[in-house]
């Protein structure tokens, strides 16, 4: 196994003579090596973006936010997912992720509106029973909304449940 740093080095050097390529596959092999090294996993999406590899550069930053969380750098992840919808804003679960990272940092406005939108989009999808957990999620995030409580009410309608969503 290689050391980082050194590894590092040599990725920057060939980026710095524009050799992208090749600085591409040493930064999939030493993912290899480090598979929980979110930050090159975060170069390697960036130098997939550089040579018109966006769908690879998609999934690897989804792959790289998912690390950072697993590993409870928030922040990271939140910067990661951000570039996922700036390249791509129909990655539906991104908003999810999105929303949950930032319940994870107490940030309960930013979550509410990131899971707001991802359980906007599921109810357009037809997606009703995941649309109404999320809104179930929000509901404990932002309490006492009366549209949301007002959604959660429609939406088990929808489902043929009315008597549960009478309560709200």
């Amino acid at each position: 196994m290689a050391d980082l740093g050194a590894v590092k080095r040599k990725i920057a050097e060939l980026e710095s003579k524009n050799d992208i390529d090749k600085a591409i596959s040493e930064l999939e092999k030493a993912i290899q090596d480090f598979p929980k090294e979110g930050s090159l996993l975060n170069k390697l999406g960036d130098l997939y973006i550089k040579v018109s590899r966006q769908r690879e550069a998609l999934e690897i930053y989804l792959r790289g936010a998912q690390v950072f969380k697993e590993e409870t750098y928030y922040p990271n992840a939140i910067a990661l997912c951000k570039k996922i919808l700036r390249l791509d804003t129909e990655r539906i679960d991104v908003y999810f992720l999105l929303g949950d990272l930032h319940k994870e940092l107490g940030q309960r406005v930013e979550a509410a509106n990131y899971l707001l939108e991802f359980a906007e989009r599921k109810v357009k999808a037809g997606n009703l029973e995941e649309a109404l957990k999320t809104y179930n999620v929000i509901k404990e995030l932002v309490p006492n909304n009366s549209k949301i409580l007002q959604t959660i009410s429609a939406i088990y309608a929808q489902l043929g449940k009315k008597d549960q969503g009478a309560e709200f």
